[in-house]
């Protein structure tokens, strides 16, 4: 027994559930990345905070040993008059102050080794800029500044006291001829040595101490705020992870439960199928529609093809098609291409005889894979039935006529009468025999011409179709008519393109239809009285529609019409409006199916108390 729960086996639930945890995964997720993104901005924040301390420090570092390269140099100049340590005095100014470029190799020890190398050294030339302006760059706080500042001014006034011993050293060593000579003054070595210099080079470090000690302090709050950012944001990173790790862990078992609903349910829709599909009474065939194979059939259609299931499947419904019906590979199924859903056709069975059958087929997906179904219905006594009413049809209308023909025969049998007996009456009389005789040939003429109509009309038996003009059969439809149309005082206009093409149908069953739709004009219009309409018109036209391809063929008539809730059923088989005894409700019903056969179409347009127009249209071949 299934002890999950109720919910797990629906499918709904388990596609919201799967959705919800997909949310719920995605927004744990993008939480974790911000997390992320943010603990490496910090991270970059700390490494840019701790270089921006070395910097600081290390240009602290400089400024106060620029004060002790100064010292220096003036102390040696003083005490030995070599004019490079003036020299060396006045570059070292220079770089500071930004007024020359500063060596990339500038450090601590850089004046050692120039002063053992002297000019020698070689320097690559780096930034020019002054060491105030390298100080801003690093990015310190104004507090920090003011103390750059207070060390700055100091050491300037150092400077100039080094200058001026500079430059009393310069005047001494000019008036001495060997530098050898050179002793310097008690008051040049108190300049440079004495207590009022070395309380002014104290005052210098004491600003940069200061310095050094508010870069370490804020620098410690900096990066102390940072480890905390980034402690947080490292928890949202690693408890993000875990949570969406534990959704799509959860989200995988909600989707492999789902995919086994899916399963079982596609299984139990394959199992209903199929038990429909065997145990069903219509005959169902599961075609190939790639080779036109059957793939399966179930057990009616092994009864009524009188084949077992491994028989079926070695044939294609090409072979089971009989080739004289004409169906093209639109109209039966094992074609990759389905145009007409339903078809008429016919097909073989075991012993040989061939049944009519009505095809319906539709593309399916099962098992992966494309099949045409078709549903197929024995139509064999239904179609021998319809044959049967369209002669019975045929026959009464053929009776309704009778009275039309033997009124037009009997015009010309009165006069070929009249002739014979002046012939009696004067049977010597030669000219008058020459003169009657080609006349009763001609109302005997008359006589085959309405006769043979009549036959042509009547004639029963199967026809295949070839192409007609329409124009033909409508001028001998209203020839059988016209005798009625004249008794009843209607009057009859005809209208017709002077080209129309050949359509390809069988001429007997068109001139039926149209024979049938005229009928129902005169009998409509027979219904009214000279109160409700004065004038009563049939108007015929017969039109091609040329970007269609359709031969046009309109009966009008000025009739009452058409009742509006009778519009849906007037093609209904033994549908009718007439009185019992007057009508079969066939007409319509076997115009609408001659239509259908010969893949045109029928349509009615009618308004009550107005008119109504039944339209025939007759596709045109391409070629």
């Amino acid at each position: 027994m299934n002890y999950m729960p109720l919910w797990t086996k629906n499918k709904t639930l388990l596609l919201v559930a799967l959705n919800v945890e997909f949310a719920a995964l995605a927004f744990f997720a993008i939480y974790s990345i911000y997390g992320l993104v943010d603990y490496r901005k910090e991270h970059d924040l700390q490494i840019e905070t701790e270089v921006k301390r070395y910097k600081s420090i290390l240009l602290a570092d400089q400024l106060r040993q620029s004060s002790d390269d100064l010292t220096r140099m003036v102390r040696s100049y003083v005490v030995t008059g070599d004019p490079i340590y003036a020299k060396y005095f006045d570059e070292i100014l220079d770089i500071r102050s930004g007024r020359s470029s500063m060596p990339e190799n500038y450090n601590r020890i850089y004046w050692d080794f120039k002063i053992v190398e002297r000019d020698h050294i070689k320097n690559e030339q780096g930034v020019k800029k002054s060491l105030r302006d390298l100080f801003y760059d690093v990015g310190i706080s104004e507090s920090e500044r003011r103390l750059l500042t207070i060390a700055e001014e100091r050491s300037n006034r150092l400077a100039n006291i080094e200058h001026e011993a500079i430059i009393e050293v310069k005047e001494k060593t000019s008036s001495i001829i060997n530098q050898n000579n050179y002793f310097p003054t008690k008051k040049l070595v108190n300049m440079v040595f004495g207590h009022y210099y070395n309380e002014t080079k104290k005052d210098i470090m004491a600003p940069i101490d200061l310095f050094l000690y508010s870069v370490e302090k804020r620098t410690y709050e900096e990066l102390n705020d940072i480890q905390e950012k980034t402690a947080l944001y490292l928890n949202r990173l690693v408890y993000g992870s875990i949570i969406s790790g534990a959704i799509f862990l959860a989200m995988l078992a909600t989707y492999f439960r789902y995919r086994k609903v899916l399963v079982l349910a596609l299984a139990e829709t394959e199992q209903r199928f199929r038990s429909m599909f065997e145990n069903h009474d219509a005959i169902m065939l599961l075609v190939d529609p790639l080779n036109g194979r059957v793939v399966d059939a179930n057990i009616a259609a092994q009864t009524f093809y009188g084949y077992s299931l491994e028989e079926f499947k070695q044939l294609s419904m090409g072979q089971i098609s009989c080739p004289e019906v004409g169906n093209s590979n639109d109209e039966i199924p094992g074609s990759e291409k389905i145009e007409q859903p339903v078809s008429q056709s016919r097909h073989f069975v075991s012993n040989g005889e061939t049944r009519d059958v009505e095809v319906h087929s539709t593309p399916i997906e099962f098992n992966s894979r494309s099949f045409l179904f078709s549903i197929i219905h024995d139509v064999t006594e239904r179609n021998r039935l319809i044959e049967s009413q369209k002669r019975l049809a045929q026959m009464a209308a053929i009776g309704e006529l009778a009275a039309n023909i033997a009124h037009e025969i009997n015009n010309p049998a009165q006069a070929i009468i009249s002739f014979a007996e002046l012939i009696v009456e004067e049977p010597g009389d030669e000219g008058l025999v020459r003169q009657v005789s080609p006349k009763i040939a001609r109302e005997g003429i008359r006589i085959g011409e309405i006769v043979k109509a009549a036959l042509h009309y009547s004639r029963s038996g199967v026809q295949d179709k070839k192409l007609c003009d329409v124009r033909k059969i409508l001028n001998d439809a209203i020839f059988l008519l016209k005798g009625k149309i004249g008794k009843e005082k209607i009057e009859l206009v005809v209208n017709s393109d002077e080209k129309v093409p050949l359509v390809n149908i069988v001429s007997r069953e068109i001139e039926q239809v149209t024979n049938n739709l005229v009928v129902n004009s005169i009998d409509a219009l027979n219904e009214l009285n000279e109160a409700e309409r004065e004038k009563k018109e049939i108007v015929i036209s017969l039109k091609f529609e040329k970007r269609d391809r359709l031969v046009e063929l309109c009966i009008f008539d000025n009739g009452p019409g058409i009742p509006e809730r009778m519009k849906n059923t007037v093609k209904d088989a033994f549908f009718t409006t007439k009185e019992v005894g007057k009508g079969t409700g066939l007409g319509l019903s076997i115009v609408d199916g001659i239509m259908t056969s010969h893949g045109g179409r029928f349509e009615i347009q009618s308004v009550e108390g107005e008119f109504t127009k039944a339209i025939l249209y007759f596709p045109v071949d391409a070629s």
